[in-house]
C-alpha cells in the first residue's frame, strides 16, 4: 500500500477511534512473495493480536492451514500452469455459450492446445 493510502487508512482509524498500530498490507506481502517461513509466524502471532477483526480472521484462516501455506511457501511445485489450462477452458465455455455443438467446441479445444 501507497504511503497515501497508508496515511489515510491511519486517518481513518484516529477519527473513528480504531487505530491499529499492527498495519499488515506491506508485510505480509513482502513475507508471501520471499517465502519467509518464520516472519510470517511472527507476522501471525502479531496479526492474531490486532483489533480490527478481519485481520484476526484472516490470521486465523491462516493457521488453520498452516501445512498448506507452508508448503507452498517451501516447496519448488506450483499448480499455476494447472489454473492456466482451467483458465483457458472456462474462457472457452463462456464463449460457446449457445453456439454451434460439440464438434466446434471439439475444433476450438484443439486449435487451442488444450
Amino acid at each position: 500500500m501507497g504511503c497515501i493510502a497508508a496515511s489515510k487508512l491511519r486517518e481513518t482509524q484516529l477519527r473513528f477511534g480504531r487505530f491499529d498500530p499492527f498495519y499488515p498490507g506491506d508485510d505480509i506481502r513482502k513475507i508471501l512473495g520471499e517465502g519467509n517461513t518464520e516472519a510470517l509466524r511472527s507476522w501471525l502471532e502479531q496479526a492474531s493480536r490486532s483489533s480490527l477483526g478481519p485481520i484476526r480472521g484472516f490470521a486465523r484462516s491462516i493457521e488453520q492451514d498452516m501445512d498448506a501455506v507452508m508448503n507452498a511457501l517451501t516447496l519448488p511445485w506450483s499448480n499455476g500452469p494447472v489454473e492456466g489450462h482451467i483458465n483457458k477452458l472456462k474462457l472457452l465455455k463462456r464463449q460457446m455459450y449457445g453456439r454451434a455443438g460439440i464438434e466446434l467446441l471439439r475444433r476450438r479445444l484443439l486449435a487451442m492446445g488444450c
